[in-house]
């Protein structure tokens, strides 16, 4: 929630518009029928027993034709697969042109990063790390790592 408050008031930039999970999957659902594909945020997660998953950002930031999906990965990070994640963004590189993570934690920025590579992300995926414990405000432009 403080992520969609932060954005909503401009703290990453001067967004159009600013999109909740729930928006998304709401405007999804408008347009079809969620995890058929064809959803314009949803990326798909296959990882073990969760496979063809469907995954929303946490928060999805629009600069005029650019999207930024925005997510937050905290320590102990929530039970995402990384490479799951990145890779779903891969396959479906229509829902945003820049993929912002957001960590509490050095060590899983690094894994974020390493993830990306692994997936052939580097240049999509940006890790910013959050000052404070997991729901502070991010600190200036420092990355993690």
């Amino acid at each position: 929630m403080w992520l969609w408050v932060a954005a909503w008031q401009g703290v990453f930039g001067e967004a159009e518009r600013v999109l909740s999970r729930r928006e998304m999957q709401a405007l999804d659902r408008a347009t079809g029928e969620v995890g058929d594909g064809d959803g314009r945020f949803a990326v798909p997660v296959a990882a073990g027993a969760a496979a063809d998953r469907q995954l929303y950002p946490d928060v999805m930031l629009v600069f005029g034709s650019e999207r930024v999906a925005v997510h937050l990965v905290t320590w102990p990070h929530r039970r995402l697969d990384l490479d799951a994640l990145l890779a779903g963004h891969g396959m479906r590189p229509d829902v945003a042109d820049i993929v912002l993570v957001f960590v509490d934690d050095i060590s899983v920025g690094r894994e974020v990063r390493a993830a990306a590579e692994r997936q052939s992300m580097s240049e999509k995926v940006r890790v910013q790390r959050v000052a404070g414990e997991g729901t502070a405000l991010p600190r200036g432009t420092p990355s993690a790592g």
